[in-house]
């Protein structure tokens, strides 16, 4: 066994982390300004002018088109985005993978915190499927990576496994940094529908993203210094829209929703699938602690043959 077996073992997690490429048999690299609705101006008999039309959606959010420059407003998020030091995140993943006329549902909730200045984050993730809920908790920290999980007990005599990742350190902590992808995500995106919206109590524009995959696989690729045959961010075919909504004063997202529908083959059969990924995110001071039982982590390092 390579010292991948980490990886391979928090598959599940990694699905997410990448968030939304659709593929769910190999660690992927997931990752996910055009016209916007112009205000109108009508005179009535009496001659005063009508304000533009709000709307609510079946979620009861009132929203008003707002005319913006979407450029604009795409550089200020990507530049306030990457000014960020440390964050929190509240995900969820639901994937419908249909084959054969049949559905499986895979519902994953995950609670997520990092601190881009310390290169340290962790996440902890429930997994439900077919009545079945596996739990996982990562931590990544001093060029190490920490997973505990009730599966690793049987294999490993141990909760806890860890394994020396300082060899592709910078590969890892992007790949589960959930900002650093949307600002790829949102790069590689056309914007439209802008509209003015609160999120618990924040005043925000609600955004469309329309995401170029060519766009985003080559700048992931790029900014990690991978091969044009690595594993792509979002496999072809794949369609991939996104809705952020985004501070209007600070001009971080506080929402991010994402839609990802395709054909991906698993042991050889085509299977569609639609993952509809929702993240919440807040901006505070995070301080990544390893839990006590990590200590007594068996090392696949030195497992490895």
């Amino acid at each position: 066994m390579r010292k991948r077996t980490l990886a391979l073992l928090a598959l599940a997690g990694l699905v997410v982390l990448a968030g939304c490429s659709g593929e769910t048999t190999e660690t992927t690299i997931e990752t996910d300004g055009s016209d916007t609705p112009a205000e109108t101006e009508t005179q009535t008999p009496d001659k005063t002018t009508s304000k533009p039309a709000e709307t609510t959606s079946d979620s009861g959010e009132t929203s008003t088109p707002v005319q913006i420059d979407t450029a604009t407003l795409q550089a200020d998020t990507i530049e306030a985005m990457s000014d960020i030091v440390s964050y929190r995140m509240a995900q969820n993943v639901t994937t419908v993978q249909t084959t054969n006329n049949q559905e499986v549902t895979t519902n994953i909730e995950i609670e997520y915190a990092a601190n881009r200045d310390a290169k340290a984050l962790e996440s902890h993730r429930t997994v439900t499927q077919l009545g079945t809920e596996t739990v996982i908790d990562t931590y990544l920290s001093d060029e190490r990576l920490y997973q505990r999980s009730d599966q690793y007990v049987q294999r490993y005599g141990s909760e806890w496994v860890t394994e020396n990742v300082s060899e592709n350190f910078t590969q890892q902590f992007n790949l589960r940094d959930q900002l650093w992808r949307y600002e790829f995500t949102l790069d590689s995106a056309s914007l439209s529908s802008v509209e003015a919206t609160t999120v618990d109590g924040t005043e925000t524009y609600r955004v469309a993203a329309d995401v170029n995959t060519t766009k985003l696989n080559d700048a992931i690729r790029s900014s990690l210094n991978l091969s044009a045959n690595a594993s792509q961010a979002v496999s072809a075919g794949t369609n991939v829209t996104s809705t952020f909504w985004i501070d209007t004063e600070t001009k971080r997202p506080l929402r991010v929703d994402r839609t990802v529908i395709g054909t991906q083959t698993i042991q050889g059969q085509p299977v569609d699938f639609e993952r509809t990924i929702t993240t919440e995110l807040s901006y505070e001071e995070v301080t990544v602690t390893l839990p006590d039982g990590a200590d007594s982590a068996v090392s696949l390092n030195s497992t490895a043959s």
